[in-house]
């Protein structure tokens, strides 16, 4: 069946089988106070592609409400931001090496070292 949060919106075992294992608490948690707040929701997780590898997604919902208010419907998108992330995590390891002070030592010594063999007179 899914995993029954609140109101008529549950995690359905399909939905489920898509999502990172360890995305699924957050995803549950942000459906949850999706339905017992009436806002809408945003959340970033993994899901899985057809061919198993997974790949991360902003996903947002908003409610479509009727005339008096209660919510009938609800309407989702997902963007796959992958590479984003990837690239996010290229600059976060950059920025930490770069933040070592010792990785600088070694490489300014490194060069010093070869700009005066290059530049040492016979």
């Amino acid at each position: 069946m899914g995993r029954h949060l609140a109101g008529d919106l549950r995690i359905s075992a399909r939905v489920v089988a898509f999502l990172h294992p360890d995305d699924l608490p957050e995803t549950a948690k942000a459906l949850s106070h999706t339905v017992q707040t009436g806002t809408y929701f945003q959340v970033v997780h993994r899901l899985r592609r057809a061919d198993g590898e997974f790949r991360w997604h902003h996903a947002r919902g908003e409610p479509l409400r009727d005339r008096e208010g209660r919510i009938i419907q609800w309407y989702g998108l997902s963007v796959d931001i992958d590479e984003a992330k990837k690239a996010e995590d290229r600059l976060r390891r950059s920025e930490s090496y770069l933040a070592d002070p010792q990785c600088h030592r070694s490489d300014a010594r490194y060069r010093r070292g070869n700009a005066g063999i290059a530049h040492q007179q016979p």
